[in-house]
C-alpha cells in the first residue's frame, strides 16, 4: 500500500468505543483514514477507498456500526451516500439511539430512506417520522446528499436539497457519537464521503 497516495485503502481498527465530550464542527472525515472514528463488531467491514468510506459485510454477515469519537446533541450534519442494490443503513443519533434509515428496511422489507426508526415495540417506523417523497429524489447508484439535524426534540431530514421528513419526539435527549451502519444478515455495501458537521444554531448550508 502506498501511504503517500490519498487513494489509499485503509481498514479500520477494532477499539473500545471511547469517546470525547466536546462536539467537533467541520469535517468529520478527511478522505484518507478513520482518524476520529472506532469500529464495533468486525472493524474490517470498514475501510477507505477513493476518498470514501465504504462499508462491505463480510462473509458471516456479522454487521457493524462506526461511530465517531466525539458526541453531539443538537448538530447540522451533511454527508454523501451511495449504494447499489439491497441494502440496510442508516445514521444513528442521540441516547437513547435513534436512526434515520438508508435503504429497506430488514423487518419491513420495504424501503424507508429517510424515515426515522425509533426501536420503539408495535411502533418501530412511527408515521409522523416518515419521509415524504424520497422515491423521486434519490438517486440509486449514485451519490446522494443526505442532511439531518437535530436542534431539541425536533429532527430533520433533507435529502439532495429537498426536506422529507420533519419529526418531533422527546424521548432522544442525549449526547451520542454519530454512526454509519452495515446491517447484520444482509450481503451489502454503503459508501460514505463528504461528511461534515456544523452547528445546529449556525450558518444555513445554501
Amino acid at each position: 500500500m502506498d501511504s503517500a497516495s490519498p487513494y489509499a485503502t485503509v481498514t479500520a481498527i477494532a477499539a473500545p468505543l471511547q469517546t470525547q465530550t466536546a462536539p467537533v464542527y467541520g469535517n468529520l472525515f478527511d478522505g484518507r483514514t478513520l482518524t476520529g472514528w472506532r469500529a464495533t463488531g468486525n472493524a474490517s467491514i470498514w475501510t477507505v477507498k477513493d476518498g470514501a468510506i465504504v462499508g462491505i459485510n463480510d462473509e458471516k454477515k456479522s454487521g457493524s456500526t462506526l461511530y465517531t469519537k466525539a458526541k453531539y446533541e443538537d448538530f447540522d450534519l451533511s454527508l454523501k451516500v451511495m449504494w447499489t442494490g439491497v441494502v440496510d443503513s442508516g445514521v444513528f443519533l442521540r441516547k437513547p439511539e435513534l436512526q434515520v434509515q438508508l435503504g429497506q428496511s430488514n423487518s419491513l422489507k420495504v424501503d424507508m430512506t429517510c424515515c426515522f426508526y425509533t426501536g420503539t415495540k408495535g411502533d418501530i417506523y412511527p408515521q409522523a417520522g416518515r419521509g415524504k417523497g424520497v422515491a423521486a429524489l434519490l438517486k440509486e447508484g449514485e451519490w446522494n446528499t443526505l442532511r439531518v439535524r437535530a436542534r431539541g426534540d425536533r429532527f430533520e431530514v433533507w435529502l439532495n436539497g429537498t426536506k422529507t421528513t420533519d419529526y418531533t419526539n422527546a424521548a432522544y435527549p442525549g449526547a451520542a457519537p454519530l454512526g454509519l451502519q452495515v446491517h447484520p444478515g444482509l450481503a451489502m455495501s454503503v459508501q460514505s464521503k463528504d461528511i461534515v458537521v456544523k452547528s445546529a444554531y449556525g450558518e444555513s448550508w445554501e
